[in-house]
């Protein structure tokens, strides 16, 4: 399944933009056909992993120079990251780094 690979890359670029600073994602796993993600966080300060799952995604591509992803149905095992989420993360257009861009098209 080509699936596992591409959470391999996602987990390495995300650990790439966090550069440890709030903690590292363990564990990535991809469903590319219904576009749904799910993690596993150890934070920083934190004694046990957090998970969440982002229920769907959506990458929009239409503008080459800023490309943008956004996150529905974000579920996370954290009320207060729940919250957080939800006003913060779900629904909102997230500016892709113009270096994680290429990798992010050929993985999602």
């Amino acid at each position: 399944m080509l699936d596992r690979p591409k959470s391999k890359a996602i987990l390495k670029g995300v650990n790439m933009m966090l550069n440890g600073r709030y903690g590292e994602v363990t564990d990535v796993n991809l469903n590319s056909k219904t576009h749904r993600i799910d993690v596993r966080i150890q934070l920083n300060g934190e004694s046990e992993e957090i998970d969440a799952s982002i229920g769907h995604y959506e990458i929009n591509d239409s503008n080459p120079e800023k490309p943008v992803i956004v996150l529905s149905d974000i579920t996370v095992s954290r009320q207060w990251m729940q919250e957080l989420a939800s006003d913060n993360v779900e629904g909102k257009e997230i500016e892709i780094p113009q270096k994680l861009s290429g990798m992010v098209k050929l993985v999602l």
